[in-house]
């Protein structure tokens, strides 16, 4: 009975600093993204979170499985309203393979076979000064059947990989049938100026500067000479560029992208609506900017 509450199924939770927020404070916001559920013919999601990721991602929560987007303002804050359509768009693609679902048993099994490991596995020699004679063949047993749990959650997480990789694949063509690919294309190349806003979050953190770090990061973006621009594009380029170890390489998401071509059939979302969108995401660069510095004060202190 303990083994089994150990390796119950656990579900994902929000964290204590994650806050859904309303529609009634962000009503273009939410309509936007019913919009696009619509047209892309998903099931509408049941929350937002607007938190300081450069990133965009959607979960699944709770035994509910409630589907929650979860929107990094820092990356969305460069992006143009079509390219914020295409990254939100890619997230309901993942919706649509049903690649939530698949994380959801696959996580369970991973956790309960990691459980099972640790729960085997006996406690390592050198914490004794000697083992007895029963001791010596016990100690070794375990350590074998421990070995079983290991080599399924090794083959279980080496399937998952290579699943992640078609899954970003087939949301990058379900985005791109949606918002277009050239949007779709463009929001992937921003994704090298990660590195640009972290330095100005270091820069404003240090000097205790009071500016708006959204703008000064776009400003930045803007006056950065061409030649830096195409040097960051080239390293995007290269085979072993990629978001984390769940996303292919970036080239050759773009090579797919260019070679599909695909283009919405009719607008998802309108112009009126984005626009609308977007100026409720910039109510929130005073509270993301201060958690963003705040977060790197605390790391730099540790050091």
């Amino acid at each position: 009975m303990g083994i089994a509450w150990l390796a119950r199924p656990r579900v994902p939770k929000l964290d204590k600093d994650e806050h859904l927020i309303s529609r009634q404070e962000f009503p273009f916001l939410f309509e936007a993204v019913d919009q696009l559920a619509d047209a892309m013919q998903v099931k509408r999601i049941d929350g937002i979170i607007i938190d300081d990721e450069f990133n965009a991602s959607v979960a699944q929560i709770g035994w509910r499985r409630r589907k929650i987007i979860k929107i990094g303002l820092p990356l969305f804050s460069i992006l143009e309203q079509e390219e914020q359509l295409a990254i939100l768009a890619h997230e309901f693609g993942h919706i649509s393979n049903g690649d939530l679902t698949r994380s959801f048993y696959i996580g369970t099994a991973l956790y309960t076979l990691q459980t099972w490991y640790e729960l085997l596995y006996p406690v390592p020699t050198d914490e004794y000064d000697s083992m007895g004679f029963f001791e010596i063949p016990v100690y070794y047993i375990m350590a074998f059947l421990s070995l079983i749990p290991y080599s399924l959650f090794l083959l279980l997480v080496h399937l998952l990989f290579d699943d992640s990789q078609k899954g970003e694949y087939l949301a990058d063509e379900r985005a791109a049938k949606a918002a277009g690919y050239k949007s779709l294309i463009s929001s992937m190349e921003k994704f090298q100026y990660a590195d640009t806003f972290y330095l100005k979050v270091r820069e404003i953190a240090v000097r205790k500067n009071t500016i708006n770090l959204f703008h000064a990061v776009h400003e930045q973006i803007k006056v950065m000479p061409d030649r830096e621009k195409e040097r960051l594009s080239r390293l995007a380029q290269l085979e072993t560029s990629k978001l984390d170890s769940t996303h292919p390489p970036t080239a050759y998401r773009i090579k797919l992208l260019e070679n599909l071509k695909a283009s919405p059939s009719s607008i998802a979302v309108g112009k009126g609506t984005l626009a609308m969108m977007q100026k409720e995401l910039e109510t929130q660069q005073t509270r993301i900017q201060e958690e963003v510095i705040e977060n790197y004060r605390y790391v730099l202190n540790m050091y």
